[in-house]
């Protein structure tokens, strides 16, 4: 799982330098296509993210990928160092 969170970090920042990702993909489908494993995905982000949002994961799954990505980005919680 750390390796997935490590890999989630690395392509969700480098996602966010590619003009081309829009914001026409979910979360769910950014999750499937990059392959990050259930425990990474189910333990990790998407309990996170339900916490701070105060919302049901199914709802987080269907979210716009690079505005969850931008936002995670913004507040530093796609770094393993300086993070709040």
């Amino acid at each position: 799982m750390v390796q997935d969170i490590l890999r989630f970090n690395r392509e969700g920042k480098a996602a966010l330098q590619d003009a081309g990702f829009t914001n026409t993909e979910s979360l769910n489908d950014f999750l499937d296509r990059h392959r990050f494993g259930e425990g990474m995905r189910d333990d990790y982000l998407l309990p996170m993210a339900a916490a701070i949002w105060s919302c049901p994961t199914e709802i987080m799954l269907k979210f716009p990928a690079r505005s969850f990505l931008q936002f995670f980005e913004n507040h530093g919680l796609m770094n393993v160092n300086e993070r709040p």
